[in-house]
């Protein structure tokens, strides 16, 4: 073009062309610049984008770190719940056989109680009639004494009876 426009100049005729060119030529060379300029701009802006995309990306990345370290804590604690609810119900099962032994104790001790009792009814009643037993015989004892002391005041009233007829000796 500077070739072009030194040989152009050289001839007075075409410097009205020549002026037209230049200023035609500045013209593109303005719109170049402010292409440039643009181009920059959106350079810039694109490594700005870029920056804060990367920013962005650390953030993430930085939350999917957290959030798979919360994740492990989690799937740590539900093992650990598990692993409590696995103890607590197997303590239960215990409870639970040991509550069915102890309802079987109190079953057996039930049903010895009311055997006690019964045997309890029956010593009583036995009492009551051995009492009945025994005041009978003491008023036996007492009316056989009786005769017996009669019997034995008969024998003596009959033996001084007798000493009377019998002669002295």
């Amino acid at each position: 073009i500077r070739k072009l426009a030194s040989e152009l100049s050289q001839s007075s005729e075409y410097i009205p062309q020549i002026t037209e060119l230049r200023e035609e030529l500045k013209l593109q060379l303005c719109n170049l610049k402010n292409q440039i300029k643009q181009l920059e701009l959106k350079k810039q802006n694109s490594r700005l984008n870029n920056e804060h995309l990367h920013q962005q990306s650390h953030v993430l990345k930085q939350k999917a770190i957290c959030l798979r370290n919360d994740t492990w804590s989690v799937e740590n604690k539900v093992k650990t719940l598990f692993r409590e609810l696995e103890e607590v119900t197997s303590a239960l099962d215990r409870r639970g056989t040991e509550v069915e032994h102890l309802k079987l104790e109190v079953k057996h001790e039930h049903e010895a109680c009311q055997a006690i009792e019964e045997l309890k009814a029956k010593i009583t009643k036995e009492l009551a009639n051995m009492k009945k037993d025994r005041d009978m015989y003491k008023k036996k004892a007492r009316s056989d004494a009786r005769r017996v002391t009669q019997i034995q005041n008969r024998i003596e009233n009959i033996k001084a009876a007798n000493a009377h007829l019998e002669p002295s000796g």
